[in-house]
């Protein structure tokens, strides 16, 4: 869970250049929707919804890579 107090907040369409992409432009914001509504092997991207915004951390990022790539590698379920 995001800790909005604690963690540095990134909008949708600012954290889809943190990701590498076709000419530079990242993925597409509506795949970090779908990272959040349906996951990726079973992990789901947090995000929070703000003003009508919905925005995700730096730190939210690390972990979805984190827990995507450990389940892509077979290490195991705990996220």
């Amino acid at each position: 869970m995001i800790d909005t107090a604690a963690e540095t907040l990134v909008s949708l369409a600012a954290a889809r250049r943190l990701f590498p992409g076709r000419r530079g432009q990242g993925v597409s914001t509506s795949t970090l929707h779908r990272w959040n509504r349906h996951g990726v092997r079973g992990v789901r991207l947090e995000t929070v919804l703000v003003g009508g915004v919905r925005y995700t951390s730096l730190q939210a990022l690390n972990r979805f890579v984190s827990a995507t790539t450990r389940r892509g590698e077979g290490g195991g379920t705990d996220v």
